[in-house]
């Protein structure tokens, strides 16, 4: 079976170059930033996310997945991000967060982000980030 050749997608703003400063002025985050902050404080501190630690930090990124973020188990939730948090590998961090109920690639992004080191590249894991790793392992 022949495989389809990848193409890079072509990425573009829905607005003019002279527009970012007033939509990057709508979203302003850094009041909001105690819950992910107070997370994440934890996480590193355990080394690992409890069910209710999952769940507000997944309501703080969206409210949308929170049903499915509440199906989790205790046990669960902090075995899996136990790994996602030691491992030095982004893509098992990213991978491993993702086979939790409720857990996108983004929200997976802002879990490292919070919960690991401000540092780590997870943060930058938007679509592209995403397209990248899983081009990467094939």
């Amino acid at each position: 079976m022949k495989r389809k050749k990848k193409t890079v997608p072509n990425f573009a703003f829905r607005f003019s170059e002279s527009q970012i400063d007033y939509w990057a002025g709508r979203y302003n985050y850094l009041e909001d930033d105690k819950i992910p902050n107070g997370v994440g404080d934890l996480a590193r501190l355990n080394g690992c996310l409890d069910r209710d630690q999952l769940i507000k930090i997944c309501k703080w990124k969206s409210r949308r997945p929170t049903k499915f973020v509440s199906k989790n188990y205790d046990l669960s939730v902090s075995e899996i991000t136990r790994f996602a948090f030691s491992t030095p590998d982004e893509y098992s961090r990213i991978a491993s967060l993702t086979t939790l109920h409720g857990v996108s690639w983004p929200t997976a992004s802002v879990i490292l982000h919070y919960c690991v080191d401000h540092s780590t590249q997870s943060w930058m894991f938007g679509l592209f980030g995403v397209w990248v790793l899983m081009n990467r392992r094939s």
